[in-house]
């Protein structure tokens, strides 16, 4: 029997995000996450540094699970990159971009399509 409860991860490959996943999957939730680096069964592979593939997957998938009925579902923005460190001022105009998608659009994207598929009118 499918899980009646959802929770979808941003970042869940590494660190606090697949802590997160583990405990969410411990609790008896169905696991979805989103990443570059993700070995799980429950990832779906993403680069969020492409904002227009970011947002196809996300509508994609998320469109999907709003098909079915759960009583809890939970959004989790994890995702992020550090680099490049330094003042932005010196670091290539590429790495600044890849870093202000990852870490600022994509949450955004994430959101709109979490409350687009998830928000009751």
């Amino acid at each position: 029997m499918e899980s009646r409860d959802l929770a979808i991860v941003t970042g869940g490959s590494k660190g606090l995000g697949a802590a997160l996943c583990r405990r969410f999957l411990d609790k008896g939730y169905q696991v979805v996450e989103f990443s570059r680096s993700g070995t799980a069964d429950y990832n779906v592979p993403i680069d969020l540094a492409d904002p227009k593939a970011a947002e196809k997957a996300f509508s994609r998938l998320l469109s999907r699970l709003a098909m079915n009925e759960y009583n809890t579902i939970v959004g989790v923005n994890n995702a992020g990159v550090l680099s490049p460190i330094g003042p932005a001022a010196r670091k290539p105009l590429e790495e600044v971009v890849e870093n202000m998608n990852v870490n600022f659009l994509s949450q955004v994207l994430f959101i709109r399509s979490f409350l687009k598929n998830f928000q009751k009118p």
